[in-house]
């Protein structure tokens, strides 16, 4: 199922997305057009490794960085009522989901969606159909798939289906790449796990697959930090219209894979498109890149700075976003 597509390019709100490495947050205006976006380093994922449930210094963690993204924005108070809060990954599979939403309720005085997968995968899609390519917004054609990679896990969606693989860049580092630099096994053992998961892909979701290999390919999340370190744009002073549309080929792709997984940490923080919390998982994530790449031969990746939060102010409910196939 393709979901139900916008009528309008966003609705008036308050958005937030607390992900598996980041809060973000997204205030828009749909009269003039104004988005204004804020977000703030949290870690989950990698604090949440090995545990069941978050530990109190983490949850926290989570209220202080969500009070900041929210003083970020200009709100010093509780959020008017049009506020969406969702979690992903990390908030999904931990035991505290209630204690989350407990703290939602308190700081925005709304209820906590947390978002399946799929639906996860779908606003991603959603976003960057919306949001289109490049600084013009070139519209994105049917058929076309999304590859959204996150710290906790990466997100596959086609025009029928989502996917989810239940890896991401801190993932990735924390089950496998132990060494600094990882040692070549551990590379290799990683991405073997990664193109099983990807086997699995070709075995169950053919229209994700045919839009791969026949359409264009648009890579969300961790590739905007791949994207800046191949082109060398300043992790502190960003130009979003250099990385927004940027095409990642599949040569350019191994080539920054080869650079940073063989660096050490210290040696990965010097360079310029790398923000500090970025240093150790983005070698992750590019294990999920170059073997989905690999994978399917190499397709051209374009690079969008849409997150699903775009998806959110579209207006389209996350529940509307499931189909039979979830």
């Amino acid at each position: 199922m393709t979901g139900p597509e916008p009528s309008t390019p966003s609705t008036d709100g308050l958005f937030v997305e607390i992900g598996s490495g980041s809060i973000k947050a997204l205030m828009v205006d749909a009269t003039t057009g104004e988005h204004v976006a804020a977000s703030r380093y949290l870690g989950l994922a990698r604090s949440a490794e090995g545990h069941d449930r978050l530990r109190a210094d983490v949850l926290d963690r989570l209220e202080s960085a969500l009070a900041a993204v929210l003083a970020d924005l200009g709100l010093q108070s509780k959020p008017s009522p049009a506020t969406t809060v969702v979690a992903t990954d990390t908030i999904r599979r931990s035991g505290d989901r209630h204690a989350v939403a407990e703290l939602v309720a308190r700081r925005c005085g709304t209820d906590l969606t947390i978002l399946t997968p799929q639906q996860e995968a779908r606003l991603g899609r959603l976003a960057a159909r919306t949001r289109g390519l490049g600084p013009e917004r070139s519209p994105v054609g049917e058929p076309f798939a999304t590859i959204d990679i996150g710290a906790g896990s990466t997100e596959i969606c086609g025009p029928d289906s989502a996917f989810s693989l239940p890896l991401g860049g801190s993932t990735v580092v924390t089950g496998y790449l132990h060494g600094d630099p990882p040692r070549p096994d551990e590379l290799s053992a990683a991405l073997s796990v990664i193109e099983l998961h990807l086997d699995d892909l070709r075995r169950e979701h053919r229209d994700i697959v045919a839009a791969i290999e026949a359409g264009t390919v648009i890579g969300l999340g961790a590739f905007r930090e791949i994207a800046a370190v191949e082109i060398g744009v300043d992790a502190e002073d960003r130009d979003m219209s250099a990385i927004d549309g940027y095409t990642l080929t599949h040569a350019g792709a191994e080539e920054v894979f080869r650079a940073l997984a063989t660096e050490s940490s210290a040696d990965r923080a010097f360079n310029p498109g790398l923000k500090a919390h970025h240093v150790d998982n983005i070698v992750g994530a590019m294990c999920v890149m170059v073997e989905f790449m690999r994978q399917f031969a190499g397709p051209d990746i374009f690079i969008s700075t849409a997150t699903l939060l775009d998806g959110l102010a579209t207006g389209v409910e996350p529940a509307s976003l499931l189909g039979a196939d979830d």
